[in-house]
């Protein structure tokens, strides 16, 4: 009997990852395209293929989201540039994965919580290299060449 708990639970936990994934995807993917402040809860849970309960069950709010993609970005090392050309894990190239990098960094500087999160990840870089990097980031997605 235990054993089917054991199970059972470790089925649930699985599955609570790969929904959250799966919403985490999708906002990136609406990042990439629409940005932050143009992508409701609706769109983001309509693409993952959920219910809009099913957002607010893993996350309270778009920034919660937002600060969740840091750490999964983050982990990715996809915070900071240089991109790569192309990245399977979200099927998207350099220029996507910027937009979506260019629209945290935005937010980032709106929101202190978001903030605290990227800045978490700033044992990977370098203030004089992520400065020069950055620039070049925002010069693309403002020219429109990133997109």
């Amino acid at each position: 009997m235990n054993l089917i708990r054991e199970v059972s639970l470790e089925t649930r936990l699985e599955r609570r990852k790969a929904t959250r994934k799966r919403l985490i995807d999708a906002t990136i993917a609406l990042l990439a395209v629409k940005g932050f402040q143009q992508t409701s809860i609706d769109e983001i849970s309509q693409k993952a293929g959920f219910s809009k309960g099913a957002f607010y069950f893993h996350f309270e709010s778009k920034e919660a989201m937002i600060t969740a993609m840091v750490e999964y970005l983050g982990e990715l090392g996809l915070l900071w540039p240089p991109f790569p050309k192309f990245c399977p894990e979200l099927v998207m190239t350099d220029a996507q994965i910027e937009a979506v990098v260019f629209e945290i960094w935005i937010e980032a500087r709106r929101k202190p919580e978001i903030r605290k999160e990227l800045l978490n990840f700033r044992k990977y870089f370098g203030p004089v290299g992520l400065a020069t990097e950055l620039g070049r980031v925002v010069q693309h997605q403002i020219m429109g060449v990133g997109v």
